[in-house]
C-alpha cells in the first residue's frame, strides 16, 4: 500500500534544470495521444521499474493529491513494494482554454540508485480527472521565455502605483504576452507584488495565471 503526503518547500527542486525529456513518465502515468520514440536506454529506469500496480496507486494518490495542494508543496509518495519514492511537486497552476492546468516537477529516487527528474504540465479535463498535456507553455521558445522574463522583471521594478499592462511579443514565434500589476503588497518590510501573466500563441490559445513575487536582494522571487 503506497503512502503519500504534503510538505513544504524542498532545496533539491532549486538546484536542478528540469529540461529532460517527459515521455517515459507521460506515456507511463497518464493517458496522452503521442507517437512513442526508441525508448530503449529507458529500460533501467526507476520508472520502467514500476510495476502496474503501482502506477495506477500513484495515479490514483496523486490525482487526489494535486486537487487540494497549493503550488511550491511537495507530494510525497512510496511504494512499499518496490521502494521507489515519487516527489512531486506543481510549480505553476494555470488555466488553458477552460482547462484547470499544473506544471509539475518529479523526483523519482531509490536506495543505491541515481535520482531521475522530469517535468511535464497536468490539466484536468470534464471528468474531473488528470492528463499529461502538450501544454502552450511547454513550447515556449527560449527567446520566448526571455522576453517574458524581462516583461516580467521590467513590470516588478516598475513604480509600486504601477497599474499599466506591459506587453512582448516574438515576430518568429508568434507568441505574445501580457504582464499586469494587481497589487503592491510588501510582506515584513520586504516589497512584494502581484502580478497577473497572460501568454498567447500563434493559434490563439491561452494560458493566464496570477502571482505574487517578493524582492530578494537584486532580483524578486515567486512566493
Amino acid at each position: 500500500m503506497a503512502t503519500i503526503c504534503t510538505a513544504g518547500k524542498n532545496h533539491f527542486w532549486a538546484q536542478k534544470k528540469l529540461r529532460t525529456s517527459l515521455l517515459l513518465m507521460a506515456c507511463a502515468l497518464f493517458p496522452v495521444a503521442s507517437n512513442a520514440a526508441n525508448l530503449k536506454f529507458l529500460d533501467t529506469s526507476l520508472m520502467s521499474q514500476l510495476s502496474e500496480a503501482e502506477i495506477k496507486s500513484f495515479k490514483q494518490d496523486l490525482g487526489a493529491a494535486l486537487g487540494k495542494t497549493p503550488d511550491q508543496e511537495i507530494i510525497h509518495w512510496t511504494s512499499k513494494t518496490s521502494g521507489i519514492q515519487i516527489q512531486a511537486k506543481p510549480r505553476l497552476s494555470f488555466t488553458e482554454g477552460t482547462n484547470e492546468c499544473r506544471r509539475t516537477l518529479f523526483k523519482l529516487s531509490k536506495a543505491n540508485a541515481k535520482p531521475e527528474y522530469y517535468r511535464f504540465d497536468i490539466c484536468r479535463d470534464a471528468t474531473q480527472g488528470w492528463h499529461v498535456r502538450d501544454s502552450l507553455i511547454s513550447k515556449l521558445s527560449d527567446e520566448d521565455w526571455r522576453l517574458m522574463e524581462g516583461t516580467v522583471t521590467e513590470v516588478l521594478d516598475s513604480d509600486k502605483d504601477n497599474k499599466i499592462p506591459a506587453s512582448w511579443f516574438n515576430p518568429v514565434s508568434k507568441g505574445a504576452g501580457v504582464v499586469v500589476p494587481i497589487a503592491y503588497v510588501p510582506q515584513a518590510g520586504v516589497p512584494c507584488r502581484e502580478i497577473a501573466i497572460s501568454i498567447i500563441n500563434s493559434n490563439g490559445g491561452t494560458m493566464d495565471g496570477t502571482y505574487t513575487f517578493c524582492k530578494k536582494g537584486d532580483s524578486w522571487e515567486r512566493k
